[in-house]
This record gives structure tokens, sequence and C-alpha cells, in this order.
């Protein structure tokens, strides 16, 4: 037996280097300290009831804080297996990998749910009963599905649940600076409101709209949400524009469903920026709608992680105080503007 006499070095000291995604700027590297490693391997580990007996598919970048924080340390500490995938995100690949069984545990982002709900519409819902329900078999032999990195819209979040015999897709909330900061329900809890991101874990304060109740301030994920709940719409993304009278405004990108034209054929736009505003009132308040719109043909640009980069497209769409003059950009026209708001 060898026995050191070194000191112990401080958890507190610097122990990881983690990338930001670049979602609100620049990637920055976030020092972590030595205890990041073991405390949320058993805090992740505790949450999901990880054992030896899991498998989890791989497919985030391990240089940035899920794909290491979430899926690798804490199936590495429970001696679980980790399969990984690596090159771009497809589909299909991961549908027959779903397919071919073994899987206990996935975690991804919005898009990429978005995405294979699309490809099963397209694709696997087309097949025969009996090929079909060996992709749905596979699927539903994954105990544990998250999702994180932005809010995860109603209507893929029904999809997957009803494709799971009623089982949500759970929510991760938090950020590489501060890890995570709620716990998700109880995996067989049937009372988790719709959204919710869970309960905030010890040791962190949270502040709410309503003292101890309502939203966490202040983010734009809700009008996003409601917004992907539109059936014509297939991605949004929602950023503040800087606005000389009014501080910000609220603007919207949007993407169409394929079945959706961008432009009618005498050049009119098919969705109109009244259109959207009358459609999203019964769900948003006043002050919330959008008083700025673009429509996007295609998919929109991502980075790494597969989350849309806001610093960078929404200056390039919305360029600080030269919107008004892009003839692409439309602009409400109310004759009251709602109260300042930063997003």
């Amino acid at each position: 037996m060898v026995i050191s006499a070194d000191r112990p070095q401080s958890q507190d000291a610097a122990g990881l280097v983690i990338f930001t995604s670049g979602t609100t700027g620049p990637p920055k590297g976030v020092v972590l300290r030595r205890s990041f490693v073991h405390d949320t391997a058993v805090a992740m580990i505790d949450l999901y009831d990880i054992t030896h007996r899991d498998v989890v598919l791989h497919i985030l970048p391990v240089h940035h804080v899920t794909g290491i924080g979430v899926t690798f340390f804490p199936f590495l500490y429970a001696a679980a297996r980790i399969d990984f995938r690596s090159g771009s995100f497809e589909p299909a690949w991961i549908w027959e990998r779903w397919r071919r069984g073994g899987l206990t545990f996935f975690s991804g982002v919005p898009t990429m749910y978005t995405r294979l709900m699309r490809f099963h519409d397209q694709r696997i819902s087309a097949l025969p009963q009996n090929q079909r329900s060996q992709y749905l078999q596979g699927l539903n032999n994954v105990r544990v599905m998250v999702c994180g990195s932005s809010a995860l819209p109603q209507p893929v979040q029904d999809f997957w649940t009803s494709l799971r015999g009623g089982r949500m897709i759970l929510t991760r909330y938090g950020a590489t600076e501060f890890g995570l900061v709620f716990r998700v329900a109880a995996l067989d809890s049937e009372e988790v409101p719709d959204g919710s991101v869970g309960v905030a874990a010890p040791g962190v304060d949270v502040k709410l709209s309503n003292k101890n109740d309502g939203e966490i301030l202040i983010s734009a994920l809700d009008i996003e949400r409601e917004i992907m709940g539109l059936p014509y719409v297939s991605e949004v993304m929602v950023v503040g524009v800087e606005d000389y009278e009014y501080g910000q405004r609220v603007g919207a990108i949007l993407a169409l469903h394929d079945d959706q034209e961008t432009y009618a054929a005498d050049g009119q736009r098919m969705l109109t920026l009244d259109e959207l505003r009358r459609d999203l009132r019964p769900r948003l308040a006043g002050y919330k709608l959008p008083t700025l719109l673009r429509l996007w043909k295609g998919d929109l640009p991502k980075g790494s992680s597969g989350k849309v980069m806001k610093k960078e497209l929404g200056s390039q769409l919305f360029p600080c105080h030269r919107w008004e003059k892009r003839s692409e950009v439309q602009i409400w026209k109310g004759t009251k503007m709602p109260l300042k708001a930063k997003i």
C-alpha cells in the first residue's frame, strides 16, 4: 500500500474549462471548480436514477457543458455505457439506432427533436405497420429523454409524449457558467406543468416574476414557445431589437413549414405581421407581441451545439437603427407601443 503525504487539492480550485455555445455573444471559456466533475455527476445520477445498466447515446459536443456534464461524467461515474455518435446530426441514423435497441437515455436540443419528428412524419409513419412498430419499440425502450439549451415547443413536446405513451421529454435548465440550477420533477410524476423546468436545486436562489410564483426573469423563450405552437411555423428566433424611441422592440424571425410558401406568385407575403400578432394575441400579453417580423427561407442557421446563433443572426437581420429602411422587415404600425421591455 502506498500512502501519499501530499496535501489534498482544493475542490474550489480550477479543474475544467468548458466553452460556451456563443448564443448571446462570442464563445468564451468558463473555468469550473474541481468539484464540478463529482457534484454534477452525483446530482445527475440521483436525478435520473442512472446505474451501471444504463446506456446513453451521446450525440452532443463534449466541449460544451451538456455533452460533458450531462451525458458523459454521470455515466462514467456510474459505470454505465456511453455510445458515441460523431459527425453531423442525421435523423435517419438516430432512428435506426433507436430501432436496434439497447439504449436507455437520450439527450438533445429542440432542433434535433423537431428534425426527428419531421423524419417520423415523412418516413417512419409511411412504413408498413410491422416495420414501424420496430422503430417505436426501440424508441420506447429509452426510459429517459431530455431536452435543453432552449425551450421545447409545445407541439413538439405533445408529439413525443403521444408517441411514448404519455411519457414527457424532460427539460434541463442551466448554463455553462453555473451548471444545472433546476431539478426536473420525478420521472414518474404526473403533475408536471407544461413548460416546467422543475424546482430549484439545493443551494440555488431564483427570482420569479411574482414572488414565489410565476416565470424566471427575463427571457424570450416563452414568446418563441407560443410562436412555435402556430401550425404554420417551422422555426423561430425572437430577439430584442434596439429602437431609439422605445429602447427595444420584439423582433421575430420565422421559417415556415415546407408546405407554406414564404411569398405568393405575385410577390406578396403569405404571412403578415398583423396576422402573426392576431394569432398570438390569445396566447401572449400585449407587450410580448412581436412588432418586427422577417421571414426566412429554409432552416435557421445554427452553431455546433444545434442552437440558433441569436447574437450574430439577430444583428444581421435587424441591423442596429437601420432595420426600418429594409423592405424585407415588416413593422407594426399600431397607434400605441407596449411598455419598454428588455429581451
